[in-house]
């Protein structure tokens, strides 16, 4: 049940927070302190590819490994790109792979190298060495579009593999552009899909379980090959209307451009007065936060108490593939350090009750709900990392926490930072007695 709780103060605190024109700092700044590559080593969990604020498709490289977010970063192999992320491994997926020469659809797979990938929030890219092709992906809330750059070849193909081969997946050729089907794990996990290619081609349907499909065609050099594909959980016909409703065009650039947009107004929500590789890691946590709200919780098993340090604090959360110090869970870790870097730790999901702690950014501010809730960090630096004092909306405050209620109503709160602890006396919460050193 805390869990939950803490989910629906999470959302409250971020989904209020869409960006307003009078932010001083630009959406484009925003989105260039977004690296979605952090967390995608080690066991992060999360993946660098395509996707949309609380969309339900993201579109990124399957290296083949055992990940629910199909990534890592140290693979050096892409075996395609599915459209589905955010669940535990095995989840129902569609996996499309461009490849050319002979078409084997059991292992499509292609070396790339991270000197030849690009991500950014809604967007990716990456050469695949084998074949030659340039893969780009973006995406809508509940559709992907690829767009694939060929080599001149009378041997183009794309391969449309399942996660979870056999099972009762189905594939359909409804035309010379269009592919419909499902993928079925168990009786509950459905997903519905249509895939629309801008070039019509010759599919050869697997006859083992109907596993693959392999779309041949011809493309001459650098030829731009798009595919559009609608998702469901309900209904082929529902994936068509999504695609119709979401893509109904070929204009990648713009699918791109609209995906954009949604994210400088989600992420410029929240602007900090911090170092550059700070914002990269706050943004990015921010960023995180945000592809699944639903699935997110603030509190993750392992956690700090007020005695943390900053520099404790700091040292876990890097902007390198390896940056996240465990599994992000859809977001976890990630929501954890956005509490954290302003300075608060929600200790009481069921009251909505933050511990006050040691801030990481000189200043913040969050849009919510048509208010402003700001904090500061007086005199942060590397040495004085300790809270020597607080101001709730300019008044002195002597207490060691605040309520959700407190940020929803908009306001402010100062800490005042020193080298030494400041000391605070029957300032805790009503379940604890003693006095807390910040």
């Amino acid at each position: 049940m805390a869990r939950y709780l803490v989910l629906l103060l999470w959302i409250s605190f971020l989904v209020g927070c869409s960006g307003s024109e009078n932010n001083q700092q630009t959406s484009v700044d925003v989105l260039g302190f977004v690296n979605p590559f952090i967390g995608t080593g080690n066991h992060g969990h999360t993946f660098p590819g395509a996707a949309y604020p609380s969309g339900m498709v993201q579109l990124s490289p399957h290296t083949g490994v055992d990940t629910c977010a199909g990534y890592h970063y140290q693979d050096s192999t892409i075996t395609g790109f599915s459209h589905v992320q955010l669940s535990t491994p095995g989840n129902p997926d569609v996996i499309l792979m461009p490849t050319v020469g002979k078409a084997t659809g059991a292992d499509s797979r292609s070396r790339f190298s991270h000197d030849e990938e690009l991500a950014s929030p809604g967007y990716y890219k990456v050469k695949l060495k084998d074949f030659d092709i340039m893969a780009e992906l973006t995406v809508a809330q509940h559709c992907g579009m690829h767009r694939y750059t060929f080599p001149a070849s009378k041997e183009s193909h794309i391969v449309v593999n399942f996660t979870q081969p056999g099972g009762r997946n189905a594939l359909q050729v409804k035309d010379s552009c269009t592919i419909t089907g499902r993928s079925s794990i168990g009786d509950n996990a459905e997903m519905y899909f249509v895939i629309k290619v801008s070039k019509p081609f010759r599919a050869v349907i697997s006859a083992e379980q109907q596993s693959n499909a392999i779309l041949h065609f011809e493309t001459s050099d650098n030829e731009m090959v798009l595919v559009k594909v609608g998702i469901s959980p309900a209904s082929v016909q529902q994936a068509q209307e999504n695609l119709s409703a979401e893509i109904p065009d070929w204009d990648f650039n713009e699918v791109l451009t609209q995906a954009q947009l949604k994210w400088e107004q989600e992420l410029s929500g929240m602007n900090v007065v911090a170092p550059a590789k700070t914002k990269i890691i706050f943004y990015t946590a921010l960023y995180h936060s945000l592809i699944t709200p639903c699935r997110v919780s603030a509190q993750h098993d392992f956690s700090f108490t007020t005695h943390a340090s900053l520099d404790s604090i700091t040292s876990l959360y890097t902007d390198q593939p390896d940056g996240l110090p465990g599994d992000d869970d859809c977001g976890q870790l990630s929501s954890w350090y956005l509490y954290s870097a302003i300075g608060l730790y929600l200790v009481n999901p069921a009251e909505g009750m933050y511990l006050l702690g040691k801030p990481s950014v000189s200043a913040a501010s969050v849009n919510v709900q048509n208010r402003k809730f700001t904090m500061k960090a007086t005199n942060l630096s590397d040495k004085n990392i300790y809270v020597q004092a607080v101001k709730l909306n300019g008044k002195d405050y002597n207490k060691l926490y605040i309520t959700n209620k407190d940020i929803m109503e908009g306001g402010s709160i100062e800490f005042s930072m020193g080298p030494t602890p400041g000391v605070f006396e029957r300032a805790v919460p009503p379940s604890s007695q003693k006095g807390i050193q910040l």
